[in-house]
């Protein structure tokens, strides 16, 4: 073996054992007699990089278990996560922003708009649960489908419709301030007289858009795709807005 060979050796080796010391890889067969190790090693550490280049939960898997939703026919246990979350009422804020009360008032609301001809899999609670977590804390399909014990194609559905019932329900008590009324508004804070309102910004990280533009929803300050909302407050610390005014926002 040359010089050049036991560096390459070397550094082949130091990489090995580095990989090795991660995640379980088999140590290739050592005879200080062999002078075929550095080419035993060289193919093991090969083995190793393309198996690490593939993705070890679906390797094993058809395409058609990959593509398809529930495509081994499993059938789900659809889990009460209202009745559990309901029972610990900060835990219950952090997850959806309300608290128990303002929820069984959305509860009611919902209701009196839904279409309850037919067997739902899951109670009216754990759909809006479901569709508050999914808009608070933006959480996967897969994980609210583990979590629900309902199918990743149920779940899509429930948030599909439960959304748009909540901006119904929730879109009358946001109103957009007139002209006049904004100038009706200045002078009411002495240390800034032409000021009628604060507006602040919050970014929200989301998974990468497979549809539209990813540059219309990448940050380059963040670093990460996200969405933008804001909130404007006049004075007296009152939320007024328009979700419509948000869109021409640049």
């Amino acid at each position: 073996m040359n010089e050049q060979q036991r560096r390459s050796f070397m550094v082949i080796l130091m990489t090995y054992m580095r990989y090795k010391s991660l995640t379980a890889c088999p140590p290739p067969l050592f005879n200080a007699n062999d002078d075929m190790y550095f080419l035993i090693l060289l193919q093991n550490f090969r083995q190793y990089v393309i198996s690490r280049r593939r993705p070890p939960i679906l390797y094993n898997f058809s395409i058609r278990s990959r593509i398809l939703d529930n495509a081994d026919g499993d059938e789900f246990i659809v889990n009460d996560v209202y009745a559990v979350v309901i029972q610990r009422p900060y835990e219950f804020w952090i997850l959806t922003g309300e608290s128990t009360t303002s929820f069984q008032n959305i509860v009611i609301d919902v209701s009196q708009n839904l279409n309850l001809h037919g067997k739902e899999i899951t109670s009216v609670q754990n759909r809006i649960l479901l569709t508050l977590i999914w808009l608070r804390q933006y959480p996967t399909y897969t994980l609210l489908s583990m979590s629900f014990g309902i199918s990743i194609a149920t779940v899509g559905l429930i948030i599909k419709k439960m959304w748009i019932i909540l901006w119904e329900i929730c879109a009358p008590n946001v109103r957009w301030p007139t002209r006049q009324e904004w100038l009706n508004r200045r002078g009411k804070w002495p240390e800034m007289p032409n000021v009628v309102g604060m507006i602040d910004g919050t970014s929200h990280e989301i998974l990468i858009p497979s549809t539209e533009p990813q540059q219309d929803f990448y940050s380059g300050h963040r670093k990460y795709h996200c969405i933008h909302t804001q909130v404007c407050l006049h004075y007296r610390k009152i939320l007024i807005g328009k979700s419509i005014v948000f869109k021409k926002t640049p």
